[in-house]
């Protein structure tokens, strides 16, 4: 891949991590066949264009076109000597994808093949394995197995706060999760400080307004709710409709489910 075509992932990614989807969009659409006519369809590098088409996709709400874009990424890049970390994060993105189309046997299938290959690679405290460890913990916790969910997010926790500092990004995901197991586990005022404090930590780093933060905020509304505070629950879904209709398509599912709430 040239570094021209790098450069300009990055910025897709930079635009599609800030909410920008439009114009992130507008760069990738025409930039896939494009690579596929100057590389070859078959090439790395088409590969790579094609999973960030297909986090983009994600982002987006477009569930089965972003599992398509990465199932081709992956089936070209299995056709040649890849490397492992690419491979391993085509495995992460399917797990990804599966459980937001509520598959949960080929989202576990996908998230432990994908982290028992970054293991492979790297060391158990690598920032890489503890990025997989916390994407497979979430559809742990929709399947149930709340015991291994919840090592892994108290040692993908830890290390963030360890490696990357109390205030980060990575860190607020990870809260996330530990409030969704607490809530599950009926714990709701610990689930509540949890996701409270991801939001604040959300709000900080990528702005109050980001679209980021309304599966957050939408946990927050329902662990509020369940727990007697109507108020909470109501600023919750409030910001997070706000927030929907300001950054999503009029047909994502969380805009639908914001609108729809009772």
């Amino acid at each position: 891949m040239t570094q021209a075509l790098e450069a300009i992932l990055d910025l897709v990614d930079d635009l599609r991590e800030r909410g920008h989807y439009t114009e992130a969009e507008a760069i990738l659409r025409p930039l896939v066949a494009r690579v596929d006519a100057e590389h070859g369809a078959r090439s790395p590098a088409a590969a790579h264009v094609r999973n960030a088409y297909g986090l983009l996709l994600k982002a987006t709400g477009r569930y089965a076109e972003a599992r398509t874009r990465y199932r081709e990424a992956l089936d070209i890049l299995e056709s040649s000597a890849a490397p492992v970390d690419d491979l391993a994060a085509l495995h992460h993105n399917l797990a990804g994808i599966e459980f937001a189309l509520d598959d949960l046997r080929q989202a576990i299938r996908w998230g432990r093949s994908g982290l028992d290959l970054r293991r492979t690679v790297a060391g158990p405290d690598d920032l890489p394995v503890l990025f997989d460890e916390g994407n497979l913990a979430p559809i742990l916790i929709a399947a149930g197995e709340f015991d291994e969910a919840g090592r892994l997010l108290a040692h993908v926790h830890a290390q963030f706060v360890a490696q990357l500092g109390a205030d980060d990004y990575e860190v607020a995901v990870a809260l996330t999760n530990l409030g969704a197991l607490a809530a599950r586990r009926d714990d709701l005022p610990v689930a509540l400080d949890h996701l409270t404090e991801a939001v604040r930590i959300k709000s900080a780093r990528l702005g109050p307004e980001h679209p980021d933060l309304i599966r957050t905020l939408i946990n927050i509304a329902v662990v509020a709710e369940n727990l007697g505070d109507p108020d909470t629950s109501g600023r919750a879904h409030t910001r997070a409709l706000a927030i929907a209709e300001a950054t999503l398509p009029p047909d994502h599912d969380l805009l639908c489910t914001l609108r729809d709430w009772d």
